[in-house]
């Protein structure tokens, strides 16, 4: 049984489908509507009335002229009416037409099977025939027993549309009609659009395993996405779902623009009431009431707002409309209008202190904003004055007018602009696009906000109808905004200049982090006190709820990786790729089976045996030497077809990855890297092309193609064979081993083949190489020096070799261990533990217990030889008990420092295990110089006279130093820098007695020598590199082009296409923000461990650690 959304109650069926109420208890089942299908736009405009008829649509039997009978509507014969208005629709909608037109050949939805469940208007006719043109099919059903329009649901089911709706419906109706759309025989939706929620509802609760076949859920409105949240929260959303309430284009277009129009309608239609010189109190002040606002204003009424949002109110006020409190005008305004989202805004009281004649509407996304059940009471009179028109009369013969009974006005009565939900639709259209052909994992199960990129392609769209025509940034000007000249030109974070309207219940805190997360803002919902005053919460409180939001969320304690070298083998394969290299795949199959088939006739890869394959590889070997350069490409992409595992010849990925690691291991032997090494050598040093590239205004991936076919073999060896499997072959170990040599060794021109890497990075930060692709040159110099100096659990061993053979003693624990139980996030957890933070600093004290005695708080907890039981007894601090961290290694044993003048009381027995403070992961370690340092200072301040490095004579100083010196010994650490130090320095004062000292030739040796004379370049070329790619909201100025490799020689012309490389961009920086990051890590532990003097300036400076350690967890490895 699925269990739905929680602390959400839904209307309970109260009759089964199979069964039909009366004309009578359908009539009264229609007054009830559920509050979820209440938020979103509609039309009241319909050529017939559902009272027309009294025949339910679901007594009679109705086909189209085609003989097609699989819809359920009003009236048929009503087809040509909704034709037209489809017709008049299409010339507001610019930007749906343009999709259609622009993406009708690709059919990105071919395959696709959409059910719906949204208003049915002329406005969501076309976007269900723009979804058919593209490709998809479409069963569709009403979110809304009011919206329908008739007359184009009838032209729907006329064009072979599967509709199910009708204006009127009762609430059994409503259920039916979606259950029809769901439920039919060989036909099993894969995508789903809704409005509301009401559609992924029933498939939760009726048919559950249909969300096997599908593949996402797009939602626009409020309520839906809310349910959305909490299904995600609790673990129980089974496919991923796209937000487009929470886009730009929906929110700053949709609820602004559109409301800013229907307000004025809505009223008009209802009440001919003129809108000059009368007073208006609008209740909320987000999208949707600024829209009312402007557009009361300009029609001469005196408006008020209210709103609990402080920016919300300054917006307000700053826009010239009054900020007050309900209670304070609702004796004098003409016209109350709600548009917060929350519930019981208007109260009865309020009800009953307005002035005869007033106008109370809703604008809200629900009908729980007025108390309208508080009017339903014997004492008051209901007088229905015209469709969707209520009359409240009191005892005294006062009334107030009441529209669409509470419910949103411009669904219930008006129309609404078209050209807005042109927007709209638009966006849900590319959502699902998107959905759709996204590959499998890029999505989780999970609610995702549509790109900005997105965004700005919808308004593009749009433009044409005004007439307007972009400004397009020059280079120099994109350089210098740090922008992509063709956009995004918004942040991932940008999304609204208010935050939207508030929904009906409180969203939880672990909601808000969940939201943020998602790049869209979270609603807010203030506390009010009996008197509906908001009560504001003291500064410390609201750094407090940070605190607890910080600890409780889901989200936010730690992120969800592991620290290792890499990531699995498929996902580091997959960096190397862009979705603008996709066409290459099928140029290497094509390129090798032309000439594989002339060679092995009708036979397959796979289906030779060893020696067949070892004398093609050959083949393939002497081609490589020739000299046309076409020629040597297409084998080169022949041979890249082999490293990448023949995929054409595979059925599954294990397939592909097997034969891949078979091919690599051929190649490797038959010598095929070492000829790549000497192509690799050649392109570097062609000037042609150099000087080709740096004339070129702009450069594109077709720059580098030899460059990055020749680094995409050899990355794929050197990963493949970095990585070491159970199943290997005693032979692929050797070759491992072998390799793994060569690479570390100077046998490349006398130069490590990092160094020819290194080489490039510098040439193309010179801007002298400007084609070069780096971010495939990153990732095989850092998977090289991975392989050849050794990941992070390499460098622990070779640490503990180290101080084996410098006889020092064993390290206190294990450092990988302890960094992978430390947390993720560097910063503090919250703005309370910052501002702690510093108020200690400035107190000089490190914690917010009171100051109590030192014995109390030493690490070790032995006991006080100069005190009795009982006075210990009494000064134990109760919170420092059993205060040691579990796992902790004994620290070196130490003699007693001093003898108690008497004879002390018997002592317990030394503790075996010493336990260090609360929240430390790793041992405390002191150095022999921080001994002298404390010892130094307390003889000045004590005694008057210092001993130089005297750290055993403790005579004249007080108890409490002669304990301090002794916790210090026992964390005594000396490093093996230390001891390299000291070698030195003994070096340096004796060199002929010492002699020189004997080097070992180690790959970090061998890599350091040959760096040395231009290591400053080096670091600073990756430096430079970094900050390229990382993301900031300041400019960059003398930015490089890291995008050489990834942007198209043509700019995309479709959303597919634009989307791809707006996500190949993305993917592209944070790629090369992992790779440099890795990078200056290894060589930073490497070089120090090698010796410690091979650690520069240039690593030091503050610049380089922090950037580092920023950049390093910006982005989720």
């Amino acid at each position: 049984m699925f269990v739905f959304f929680l602390q959400i109650q839904f209307a309970e069926q109260k009759q089964e489908f199979n069964k039909r109420p009366s004309k009578i208890g359908r009539r009264s089942l229609s007054r009830s509507i559920s509050q979820s299908s209440t938020d979103s736009y509609s039309s009241a405009a319909s050529y017939t009335d559902s009272s027309d008829d009294e025949t339910s649509p679901r007594d009679k039997q109705q086909k189209n002229s085609k003989g097609n009978g699989d819809f359920c509507i009003k009236n048929i014969k009503q087809a040509d009416f909704g034709r037209r208005e489809i017709e008049i629709a299409e010339q507001e909608m610019p930007a749906l037409m343009a999709l259609r037109k622009r993406a009708q050949g690709e059919k990105p939805l071919a395959g696709a099977k959409v059910v719906g469940c949204t208003h049915i208007t002329a406005q969501t006719a076309v976007l269900m025939e723009t979804l058919s043109a593209l490709g998809a099919q479409c069963r569709w059903a009403a979110c809304n027993i009011y919206s329908t329009q008739n007359e184009v649901a009838a032209a729907l089911a006329e064009g072979g549309f599967s509709v199910f709706a009708w204006k009127g419906e009762s609430e059994d109706d409503f259920w039916w009609c979606i259950d029809r759309c769901v439920n039919v025989e060989g036909w099993q939706p894969n995508m789903i659009l809704d409005d509301g929620g009401d559609l992924t509802h029933w498939i939760y609760k009726k048919y559950p395993n249909m969300f096997k076949k599908i593949k996402g859920i797009v939602e626009e409105s409020v309520t839906g996405v809310h349910r959305l949240y909490q299904l995600s929260k609790a673990g129980k959303l089974c496919v991923p779902a796209m937000n487009v309430n929470d886009s730009v284009t929906k929110q700053k277009f949709d609820n602004l623009y559109c409301c800013r129009e229907s307000i004025l309608d809505g009223l008009k239609r209802t009440t001919d009431v003129m809108f000059g010189g009368k007073q208006v109190v609008v209740c909320g002040y987000g999208e949707v009431g600024k829209g009312c606002c402007a557009a009361l204003k300009a029609m001469g009424s005196i408006v008020y707002v209210t709103e609990i949002d402080p920016i919300c109110a300054l917006q307000a006020c700053m826009d010239g409309f009054r900020l007050v409190k309900l209670n304070e005008v609702i004796r004098q305004v003409d016209i109350v209008i709600t548009c917060t989202g929350n519930k019981n805004v208007v109260m009865r009281e309020h009800l009953d202190r307005m002035k005869n004649g007033c106008i109370v509407c809703n604008m809200g996304h629900s009908n729980t904003e007025i108390d309208v059940a508080s009017l339903r009471t014997p004492e008051l009179t209901w007088e229905r004055v015209r469709s969707q028109v209520d009359h409240v009369i009191w005892p005294d013969g006062k009334r107030i007018v009441l529209l669409a009974e509470g419910r949103l006005l411009n669904l219930s009565c008006s129309t609404v602009p078209t050209f807005v939900l042109s927007i709209t639709a638009t966006t849900q259209a590319l959502a699902l696009i998107e959905l759709y052909n996204a590959p499998e994992g890029r999505y989780k199960q999970d609610v995702y906000l549509l790109p900005k990129k997105m965004d700005e392609y919808v308004a593009s769209l749009h433009l044409p109808t005004f007439d307007a025509h972009l400004t397009e940034l020059s280079d120099e000007q994109a350089k210098y905004l740090g922008l992509n000249k063709n956009g995004p030109f918004k942040p991932n974070y940008y999304s609204r200049s208010s935050p939207p309207d508030r929904y009906a219940e409180e969203v939880n805190r672990s909601d808000r982090a969940k939201m943020q997360a998602e790049d869209m803002e979270v609603p807010f919902i203030n506390n009010l006190n009996d008197n509906g005053d908001r009560q504001r919460p003291k500064g410390k409180d609201v750094f407090k709820d940070q605190q607890k939001e910080s600890e409780t969320s889901m989200e936010s304690p730690n992120l969800e990786f592991e620290y290792g070298d890499t990531d699995t083998l498929t996902a580091e394969l997959s960096e190397l790729y862009s979705y603008t290299e996709e066409p290459e795949f099928a140029l290497n199959r094509d390129y090798f089976e032309e000439d594989f088939r002339s060679h092995a006739g009708g036979r397959r890869w796979t289906e030779l045996t060893v020696d067949e394959q070892r004398v093609y590889v050959m083949r393939l070997l002497d081609a490589l030497e020739v000299t046309d350069r076409d020629k040597r490409l297409k084998v080169a992409r022949a041979i890249l077809y082999l490293a990448q595992g023949v995929f054409d010849e595979c059925d599954t990925e294990g397939d592909v990855l097997h034969w891949s690691r078979h091919n690599i291991f051929l190649l490797y032997d038959m010598g095929i890297f070492t000829a790549l090494l000497e192509l690799l050598s050649m392109e570097i040093d062609n000037n042609q092309a150099c000087s080709s590239a740096v004339r070129k205004p702009a450069i594109s991936l077709a720059d580098s193609t030899e460059l990055r076919v020749l680094l995409s073999i050899m990355y794929l060896m050197v990963e493949t064979i970095r990585v070491q499997t159970e199943d290997d072959r005693p032979e692929w170990r050797a070759a491992r081993e072998a390799f793994k040599t060569e690479l570390g060794s100077p046998l490349y021109s006398g130069e490590p083949f990092a160094l020819l890497l290194f080489t490039m990075v510098t040439k193309f930060c010179s801007m002298n190489a400007p084609h070069f692709p780096m971010k495939k040159v990153l990732l095989l110099l850092w998977k090289t020096l991975l392989f050849t100096l050794g990941g992070f659990q390499e460098l622990q061993e070779m640490k503990v070799r180290c101080r084996e053979r410098l006889n020092l003693p064993p390290l206190p624990e294990d450092s990988i261990k302890v960094v992978r139980a430390m947390r993720a996030a560097s910063p503090p957890a919250s703005a309370m533990e910052l501002i702690e933070q510093q108020q200690q600093q400035k107190r000089g004290r490190r914690s917010r217990r009171p100051l109590v005695k030192q014995d109390s708080l030493d690490t070790y907890n032995e006991r006080d030889p100069f005190k009795n039981d009982d006075a210990r007894d009494e000064e134990d601090d109760p919170e420092d008990t059993d205060s040691g961290i579990e796992g902790e290694v004994d620290p070196l044993d130490r003699d007693v420092i001093i003898q108690p003048p008497p004879p002390p009381p018997p002592l317990k027995p030394p503790t075996e295990r010493v336990n260090f403070p609360k929240g430390l992961p790793w041992a405390p370690k002191v150095r022999e110089k921080d001994i002298e340092h404390f010892l130094e200072t307390s003889r000045n301040k004590f005694i008057g006279f210092t001993l130089g490095n005297d750290t055993e004579t403790l005579v004249g100083l007080p108890r409490p130093i002669h304990e301090s010196v002794k916790t210090l010994k026992q964390h005594k650490y000396v490093s093996i820098a230390e001891v390299q130090i000291k070698r030195e320095e003994e070096l340096q004062q004796c060199p002929l007695t010492l002699g020189e000292e004997e080097v070992e030739e180690t790959p970090a040796e061998i890599l350091y020598v040959g760096m040395l004379p231009n290591l400053s370049q080096y670091v600073i070329a990756l430096l430079k590199l970094l900050l390229a790619a990382a993301p900031t909201s300041k400019a960059k100025t003398d930015s490089i082009n890291i995008l050489a490799d990834v942007l198209p020689e043509e700019m995309p012309i479709t959303v597919l296409q634009s989307m791809k490389l707006g996500i190949d961009v993305n993917r592209h920086k944070e790629i090369i923000v992992k790779a440099i990051s890795a990078l200056l890590l290894l060589l930073l532990k490497h070089f120090k461990l090698n010796h410690i003097y091979q650690v520069p300036p240039v690593f030091s400076p503050p610049f380089f650690s922090s950037s580092l350690l920023s950049f390093s967890f910006s982005f989720h490895f």
